[in-house]
């Protein structure tokens, strides 16, 4: 079944290769390229705009593109166990020529895409994107894994957006370097040829005058892909930092996969892959560390597909949610706040009493709801206290979130005598909804939801 998975996708990369060896038809990557940037995305900061009055948006940050923090003598140990000690060679003998960020994330890549090239099939293809600042470290990286005579093109893709520049050339491309397993591969250059100008079509006349055959009215594909990047205004974008347009994944699929392939991406960002190969009907696998790009995926590229999918890598029981709410309190409420209710986590310390909200619409209007997530022992002092930060954020509604040993007849009560939000809008799912309400994370595990949650479809959190 196609697959999302959310998690570290070495350990991904690993698990897959034990279970299913050499399965893959098509891998398509764009890491960050280590600019040391941190990429943001927007949010409807409801919580401001009730203090001062007015709508406001505010950055949340979606990953951060810098590799100082990778254990990198972990991972240099891992692989110097590899069956190819090439790699661990390249990198410990020339460590002195990098930084520490460099390093780290040539480490990074390089353990990753030994797990690739083991995940694809003899006949499979890999394309890497990447930008010139570190295009050459990774061709090398990839030569020593795949091997040189299985490289097969260093596609430039030209765009015309961005600045130009009075101190150097203006840079208005990226690099996707396309290497394959083996000398048998599928490259289908008929479902990628380019229309030729009325200009070349007369060129081409041969001597005799005559006009050349049908089969040659469109050009092989070069190189060089002139395409031009997403524009602010385009239908598919989605606010994400780094999105790449679908044309170009499109061109990528249709060349190196055929229908039913299984095509992949391992840093999957927000699912432009997956969605293309979901339009051409391909299988397909993606893996991101960002529960927020997961979301993204499933809410603006799937769902509109109707695709049938699984994802992995959220509790699916209660005993996993039980150690995750233990283990790692902050990720945990993160899974409910911003995966299920696709809503906005405060921050982890000092959090005012609550842990998160989100905003819907209501007709014309916009609401808030806000929510505290206990993932261990609760009462209905907990309760109270929560209903009092409902009344001080001045938000219309509140989520009380909790396993269900936890609920005691108490708190249903206290909630019962809040009484209901009367709805403006015609909502298909309810007239009124309760002001203050207690969701378990059983109801959340088994999509046991109250009907009228199907209210918050209209979620414009993000």
């Amino acid at each position: 079944m196609n697959t999302l998975y959310y998690g570290d996708n070495l350990i991904i990369l690993k698990s897959l290769y034990e279970k299913e060896k050499s399965f893959i038809d098509l891998i398509y990557i764009d890491p960050p390229f280590n600019s040391k940037r941190n990429y943001n995305i927007l949010f409807e900061d409801l919580i401001q705009s009730v203090e001062n009055g007015k709508k406001t948006t505010a950055l949340k940050e979606a990953f951060s593109d810098t590799w100082s923090n990778v254990s990198l003598s972990h991972e240099l140990e891992e692989m110097q166990g590899l069956d190819n000690l090439n790699i661990y060679n390249f990198l410990t003998w020339n460590r002195s020529i990098f930084s520490d960020s460099q390093m780290s994330y040539l480490t990074m890549m390089a353990h990753r895409l030994y797990y690739m090239h083991k995940l694809l099939k003899d006949t499979g293809s890999l394309y890497l994107h990447c930008d010139p600042t570190m295009s050459h470290y990774l061709k090398i990286l990839l030569d020593i894994i795949f091997g040189g005579t299985n490289f097969r093109n260093e596609i430039v893709w030209n765009y015309q957006t961005g600045g130009a520049s009075k101190r150097h050339f203006a840079r208005k491309h990226d690099i996707i370097l396309f290497y394959t397993k083996s000398d048998s591969f599928t490259f289908n250059y008929n479902e990628i040829r380019e229309p030729r100008t009325v200009k070349s079509l007369n060129r081409a006349r041969n001597p005799i005058g005559a006009r050349i055959t049908i089969d040659d009215m469109d050009k092989l594909p070069t190189d060089v892909f002139q395409m031009p990047a997403l524009n602010p205004m385009a239908k598919e974008r989605l606010g994400y930092p780094t999105q790449k347009p679908e044309a170009l994944l499109e061109r990528i699929i249709k060349a190196s996969s055929n229908k039913g392939d299984i095509v992949a991406d391992f840093f999957c960002g927000c699912g432009t892959t997956v969605t293309v190969a979901e339009k051409l009907k391909r299988n397909w696998i993606g893996i991101d560390i960002n529960h927020l790009a997961i979301g993204l995926i499933e809410e603006k590229r799937l769902k509109p597909l109707n695709a049938k999918y699984q994802v992995i890598g959220f509790p699916s029981d209660q005993a996993q949610a039980e150690k995750l709410a233990k283990e790692s309190p902050f990720d945990f409420e993160q899974w409910i706040v911003e995966y299920i209710f696709k809503g906005h986590c405060t921050r982890k310390t000092r959090d005012g009493g609550f842990d998160g909200h989100m905003a819907f619409k209501d007709g014309k209007c916009i609401k808030l709801c806000i929510m505290e997530v206990k993932g261990g022992g609760c009462n209905v002092k907990n309760v109270r206290e929560f209903d009092n930060v409902i009344k001080t954020q001045r938000a219309d509604m509140g989520l009380f979130v909790c396993f269900k040993k936890q609920v005691t007849s108490e708190m249903i009560k206290h909630c019962d005598r809040q009484g209901f939000l009367e709805m403006e809008g015609e909502s298909l799912f309810a007239k009124s909804v309760p002001k203050l309400s207690i969701i378990t994370i059983e109801e959340i595990l088994n999509k046991s939801f109250p009907s009228w949650l199907g209210m918050f479809i209209s979620n414009i959190t993000y």
